[in-house]
């Protein structure tokens, strides 16, 4: 009985879905109808965080991917082929986040990056006519503690 047991759950744990497959789903031509297409990484993902027009994929490792759109960097990248942050490279990132048209990740050590339109300072910047093409490290001040306000 206890084989029995053991060779059931061999195979359940081989029938269960990989985790950490990102597929997405796209139209083909004029079709409303939509198919999945799997996206091929190195490295699982972890988080998805998408945008207006790009994306961000945050694999095992703390690697940053990004696609779509990336007007900040003049690219248009396929979500099928996602490219590497190599400025991130070596950071281990821990979260992901996509704005409208800039992105922000966290590294383990709590210290923030951001990338992409600046034009309200969303990026951390003063400048706001600027455009940050590379994740950049922003400072990020707690100063005052500021005790929660209940609303009624």
């Amino acid at each position: 009985m206890e084989n029995q047991e053991e060779r059931a759950a061999e195979e359940q744990a081989s029938a269960a879905p990989e985790r950490g497959l990102l597929h997405v789903w796209r139209s083909v031509g004029c079709s409303q109808q939509l198919y999945p297409e799997r996206v091929l990484l190195s490295t699982p993902v972890l988080q998805v965080s998408l945008g207006e027009h790009h994306g961000l994929l945050l694999a095992q490792g703390g690697q940053v991917f990004s696609f779509g759109e990336l007007s900040w960097k003049g690219l248009s990248i396929p979500v099928s082929a996602p490219v590497l942050e190599v400025s991130l490279r070596g950071k281990n990132v821990v979260r992901v986040a996509a704005g409208g048209f800039h992105c922000g990740a966290i590294i383990d050590l709590g210290n923030v990056y951001m990338w992409g339109e600046n034009t309200a300072g969303q990026c951390g910047g003063s400048a706001t006519n600027i455009t940050v093409s590379e994740p950049s490290p922003v400072s990020v001040v707690d100063t005052e503690v500021v005790p929660p306000v209940s609303v009624r």
